[in-house]
């Protein structure tokens, strides 16, 4: 590969992956502030909108595995340059989205109080929990058609149109929080209820850009609707993109499996160990933010390759992000190895915890190139059209190996927090090894069109 043609794929995935990352920190300053402003209402209403967060990721692990597909199937058909088929997809997506979350919206709804209450929620704040919950599922059906345009848009690369919804969408859930939690210019003071209006208004918001781009804006592009368009439903289709979104479901529930054992074993060793254990997640969380950036940002370009049948040119885009994920997370290996000290004393004064930090961080910190480059070489095979491989990976090495090696390092050596965090790298370094190799076996020449990235008939 010449110069200048690295150079170009270079620019070319920096170019379409800078929206996503920033797209991903922004989301969770949006839950920091969120956060912050339910907290000025006190401890319980933390606690009661806490509560919520296990049942609404159950939701969103069926949309965001359902829009990762999506996005992987429309970048092919743009490789193919066949935008009616795209919108048969997307249509398709919509449709069985908001299909699912109308049944979870009206279980949300006429059981809400008792699924806080399995959810541990005490009789004080069931009542609170179960209102939130059921303003933030009356706008889950609308969620999850922005959602899927979201991820149509990613699909064909317009990651900048993407990232300025979900901006836009976050900064009117801010406004509306100030509005409707404290009561200010003249509208009701809600608290609790006035968080969950805010963010089913916000998905309000989200919803009415995304019409206004597929149908008033960008004359001309693969995602320009006309309301006649919109009439071309298929049950095969949507029954298709259900069961190829299921590895990915369950490497999601996988991945929550994994994260609560640790910290489940995490939590045993103590108050200080644990806030240290959190402190480092949050820190190496920005690490996790590029590497999923990446895998997202590799899947759309992987896909386009094997929409045009180019598997040489796949090849290329892969080392390239592959590069570029380790230069940019060796950034953070040395600001944690050389800096975890002033790092940690951001959220901590305590000696104890910032010591912990100290060490675990200096450990984590050269895992990371690993962990970024198996996130890219994961987004790599979903663009392939390969969504169980990585879906096996994770499980096996979050939900088994993690679990059973923290358990022995904590329960059995008694390593406490840098036994866990020995195991969590554990797992990187195993995910990372087994992913390359796969990697290394998959023969890209003379490759064709595989049967998933081929599009159904448009009928």
């Amino acid at each position: 590969m010449s110069a200048i043609e690295t150079k170009r794929i270079t620019r070319s995935v920096i170019g379409r992956g800078w929206p996503i990352l920033l797209e991903s920190v922004l989301f969770n300053i949006n839950t920091f502030l969120d956060i912050v402003m339910v907290g000025s209402l006190g401890a319980y209403a933390v606690s009661a909108v806490g509560i919520t967060d296990q049942p609404l990721l159950i939701v969103n692990f069926i949309l965001m595995s359902m829009t990762t597909v999506i996005m992987t199937k429309i970048s092919v058909l743009k490789g193919q340059n066949d935008a009616k088929q795209i919108k048969v997809y997307l249509v398709n997506l919509i449709v069985l989205a908001v299909c699912i979350a109308f049944i979870f919206t009206l279980i949300g709804q006429i059981y809400a109080k008792e699924i806080m209450l399995l959810m541990g929620a005490q009789p004080d704040i069931a009542d609170i929990s179960a209102s939130f919950f059921r303003f933030v599922m009356a706008g889950i059906c609308i969620r999850a058609v922005s959602s899927a345009i979201t991820a149509g848009l990613r699909g064909i690369g317009e990651t900048k149109t993407s990232m300025a919804i979900i901006l836009i969408s976050n900064a009117s859930n801010i406004l509306f929080n100030y509005l409707f939690i404290f009561g200010h210019f003249g509208f009701p003071r809600m608290g609790v209820d006035g968080a969950g209006l805010a963010t089913c208004l916000s998905f309000v918001v989200g919803f009415i850009l995304c019409m206004v781009r597929l149908f008033f804006v960008k004359k001309g592009s693969l995602l320009d609707f006309e309301f006649r368009e919109i009439f071309c439903l298929r049950y095969g289709l949507m029954k298709e993109i259900f069961s190829t979104s299921l590895p990915l479901i369950w490497e999601r529930v996988s991945v929550r499996l994994g994260v609560l054992i640790t910290a489940k074993f995490t939590i045993s060793i103590g108050t200080l160990a644990y806030a240290a254990h959190t402190i480092i997640g949050n820190l190496t969380g920005f690490s996790i933010f590029l590497g999923m950036a990446l895998s997202t940002t590799i899947s759309t370009f992987v896909g386009e390759c094997v929409g045009r049948n180019d598997y040489a040119l796949a090849k290329k885009y892969i080392n390239a992000t592959v590069k570029i994920g380790i230069a940019a997370s060796s950034l953070f290996t040395v600001a944690f190895f050389f800096f975890a000290k002033p790092l940690a004393q951001i959220y901590t004064t305590e000696p104890a915890v910032i010591e912990n930090c100290i060490i675990v961080l200096g450990l984590t910190a050269f895992v990371l190139p690993f962990q970024c480059t198996a996130n890219v070489l994961f987004g790599a095979f979903r663009g392939l059209g390969d969504f169980k491989s990585p879906a096996k990976i994770t499980a096996i090495g979050i939900a088994v190996i993690r679990p059973i090696l923290t358990f022995v390092l904590v329960s059995v050596f008694h390593f406490n927090l840098l036994g866990a965090w020995i195991a969590i790298n554990a797992d990187e370094l195993f995910r990372f090894a087994v992913v390359l190799v796969k990697y290394y076996k998959y023969h890209f020449e003379n490759k064709k069109l595989p049967e998933q990235a081929k599009p159904v008939a448009a009928g």
